[in-house]
């Protein structure tokens, strides 16, 4: 999905702000510290994030760490048809092995 196509979508949900980030060398090396600092500049509500998300370098941060710090709303996990979570790191793989095909019935 194209960042115009999330943005279309997350705008759908009416929140009070989107925040983009380029996720580029120098954003892969913040800390988790770091992370929770730049998240505390916008002061969110609540933060919506799945069971198994992780921030900072070398995902060092996690839901509780970052629950310490924010209202955190952890989601239900995304399952394809045959159970298994659908995430961007499963996609990432099939993508890497050349399974198209899998990949994009994944993203529909």
């Amino acid at each position: 999905m194209s960042i115009y196509k999330k943005l279309e979508v997350l705008q759908g949900l009416r929140p009070d702000m989107i925040v983009v980030s380029r996720f580029d060398a120098a954003f892969r090396k913040r800390s988790a510290e770091d992370f929770i600092d730049a998240m505390a500049t916008i002061a969110p509500l609540e933060i919506h994030v799945g069971p198994d998300f992780r921030f900072g370098v070398r995902q060092s941060g996690n839901v509780d760490k970052l629950k310490e710090h924010f209202t955190v709303r952890v989601l239900d996990l995304v399952l394809c048809q045959q159970g298994e979570a659908i995430s961007s790191s499963r996609i990432r793989k099939l993508l890497q092995e050349n399974d198209l095909h899998t990949a994009q019935s994944l993203l529909r």
